[in-house]
């Protein structure tokens, strides 16, 4: 984040320790966020892994959609293939 040559400056873990919620009625909000983020490698593979499913399921809808081929375009049997494929991956990746 920010930082200056005079000790002013703005890092992550103090952000995320004092943003409050609105009304402050749920709880610690973010505190001990970004120790549980950089110490634990459980929650850094969940993340990754959960990133990686949703641009595998956004590649999915993308190819349905807009076809990269002009013979896909003809034959919905492979477009629909394509499309359960990409999806399935994504659902593998994100469970």
């Amino acid at each position: 984040m920010y930082r200056a040559h005079f000790g002013i400056r703005h890092n992550m873990k103090d952000l995320l320790d004092a943003h409050i919620t609105l009304g402050g009625r749920l709880g610690r909000g973010h505190k001990g966020l970004y120790d549980t983020i950089n110490n634990s490698l459980y929650f850094q593979l969940g993340l990754a892994l959960a990133s990686v499913g949703v641009i595998t399921s956004l590649v999915a809808q993308q190819m349905y959609s807009l076809l990269a081929y002009a013979f896909i375009a003809e034959d919905f049997t492979t477009q629909a293939t394509l499309y359960t494929h990409h999806q399935y991956i994504a659902g593998f990746i994100m469970t």
